[in-house]
């Protein structure tokens, strides 16, 4: 029970060993003696008499004299050094937990209107401020599902933040009328590779070069007496088309560097609103940032390095600029290129620059009307 009270002593000096002696000699019950490196030592004594040990210890000069209460001491001195921080916890948990019961954000991701779905869930008392204790989100569900006739209704409640997700009912696709006209048309240049026709009257074949916007399948059947009448053409019409991209060589790079400059700044998003930015004082810059969620106030906190970058100017022969121009000219020639390519063709100008010629193939059928198609 003694050793529940004790005091771990840490000392050095020339002789150790006579400083334990010392304290026997003066009746003070020593529990353990470790000897620890540099002509130090660590002893547990009483914790009532740790300042009578300390003493003794000075006057015979031993230095660096460390104390540490352990056992029910220890514990008793660290909550005295720590009541304000217990206080605090024991006093902050109830208010935690009280407005985590709160609603301080409702997330809705659905196919219907958002402003609607606010409306439901806050008529069955789901709203930023709301009391959450009380509600049944299994019957919430059924509410939003019945109300919208969607394929599914979920909400999920997270500490004091309400995520809601909504899947309407496929209506179907729109019925088409086949008895009106409607013409297959080139949605971009290209040579006609394959044409098939179901219905109308092929105007191109194989090996036609068309151009945008020109028809390829009409609407319209003739008959053998040469009479004609209006349909909706059907068919497949597959084109060859290219697209290319030039990037030319300038001897230079510039690219943007970080100056060494940096500003940053916090921002706070709680339930749907968020704090706003300041201006960014630099003309370039990149950004870094790190998020901190408090739980369960579902309060972000993201906190925003901005970096300013200049332009930096390095002189560059053609052949160490190569990869780079094509890459960039790659890159122009795939911002054209609405189809999926299927070949590449790369021309080098030696000394002046890259050319990337990018070819694929487009199917354009009457299936597709917003793109391939026009009614008339």
């Amino acid at each position: 029970m003694k050793q529940l009270r004790r005091a771990e002593i840490t000392f050095d000096g020339l002789n150790v060993e006579k400083a334990v002696n010392m304290l026997v000699k003066q009746n003070i019950e020593v529990y353990c003696v470790h000897r620890l490196p540099n002509r130090r030592c660590m002893i547990a004594v009483p914790a009532a008499i740790s300042g009578q040990v300390v003493a003794l210890l000075q006057q015979k000069c031993y230095n660096n004299i460390q104390v540490k209460l352990c056992g029910i001491d220890g514990a008793m001195n660290t909550c005295q050094r720590h009541i304000a921080l217990a206080l605090i916890v024991v006093l902050l948990f109830p208010a935690l937990l009280l407005l985590s019961n709160f609603c301080w954000k409702v997330d809705i991701v659905a196919d219907n209107n958002t402003e609607e779905v606010a409306q439901v869930l806050r008529e069955q008392g789901v709203y930023v401020g709301g009391w959450l204790a009380n509600i049944n989100f299994d019957k919430v569900e059924n509410v939003l599902a019945a109300h919208f006739d969607s394929v599914y209704a979920i909400v999920n409640r997270r500490g004091s933040a309400v995520y809601v997700q909504l899947l309407a009912r496929d209506t179907g696709l729109p019925q088409v009328d086949y008895t009106k006209r409607y013409d297959i048309v080139a949605t971009m240049d290209g040579v006609v590779s394959r044409i098939t026709v179901v219905q109308g009257t092929a105007l191109v074949k194989k090996g036609d070069t068309v151009k945008k916007g020109q028809v390829l399948i009409q609407g319209k059947r003739t008959f053998a007496d040469g009479t004609t009448e209006d349909v909706r053409a059907i068919g497949e019409v597959y084109a060859e088309v290219s697209a290319e991209g030039y990037c030319q060589y300038t001897g230079t790079v510039t690219q943007l560097v970080d100056s060494g400059k940096t500003f940053s700044y916090v921002t706070v998003n709680m339930s749907q609103a968020t704090s706003s930015a300041p201006d960014i004082p630099f003309e370039h810059w990149r950004t870094e940032q790190r998020t901190v969620v408090l739980y369960p106030l579902a309060v972000k906190l993201i906190y925003y390095t901005v970096y300013e970058q200049v332009n930096s100017v390095t002189p560059v022969s053609f052949e160490q600029d190569k990869q780079r121009l094509t890459e960039l000219a790659r890159q122009k020639a795939q911002d054209k290129a609405s189809w999926t390519t299927t070949s590449e063709k790369v021309e080098v100008l030696e000394g002046k620059g890259v050319k990337v010629t990018l070819c694929g193939t487009i199917s354009i059928t009457s299936d597709n009307l917003s793109t391939g198609g026009t009614e008339q």
